[in-house]
């Protein structure tokens, strides 16, 4: 009877295992590097918060921003505002302040001939949303109830807004 001596593994199977490992490792910094691996944010929506949703008169109401998860550029983002809670939709779009707080706004839309909109941004230098920037809306119908969403352009998404109240009632 003859006894096998096992010294390992064989060269070729080590061989294949080797050129595997490096297969794989190649792989894995590939996907880090390129960032499909999820190393890119650009396309997550960021949270965002009201400080506050108020008419100001029968005609018009003021939303105040508060913080946001992450810096988001005024003109990353649309507002898209609601009456009634109906299907159509007037849009604001909050272009990027150059050399003043006060910058008027782009409105489209349902019912946009009626509606103006300025953006008073605290930090305009930094072209930023910030906590305390306000969005005056004028125009609006008496009576009616406004709900109010946020467009993030870059993730093209609704962004999700806590604090007050995204809506408001306008006295009639």
């Amino acid at each position: 009877m003859k006894i096998r001596n096992s010294e390992g593994v064989s060269a070729i199977i080590a061989t294949i295992l080797m050129v595997a490992i490096t297969v794989v490792l190649a792989g894995v910094l590939y996907v880090m590097i390129v960032g499909i691996g999820g190393g890119s944010t650009d396309d997550i929506a960021p949270l965002g918060s009201w400080n506050a949703s108020n008419p100001i008169s029968n005609t018009s109401a003021s939303l105040v921003f508060g913080d946001f998860t992450t810096e988001v550029s005024v003109i990353d983002l649309k507002i898209y505002l609601y009456e009634n809670n109906g299907a159509n939709f007037t849009t604001i779009i909050i272009p990027t302040p150059l050399t003043a707080q006060q910058t008027p706004c782009v409105v489209g839309g349902h019912n946009a001939s009626a509606i103006d909109a300025e953006y008073f941004d605290y930090a305009w230098t930094s072209n930023h949303i910030n906590a305390g920037d306000t969005l005056t809306i004028t125009g609006l119908n008496p009576g009616s109830y406004y709900a109010v969403k946020v467009f993030h352009e870059p993730s093209q998404s609704i962004v999700s807004m806590t604090g007050a109240t995204s809506g408001f009632q306008l006295q009639p």
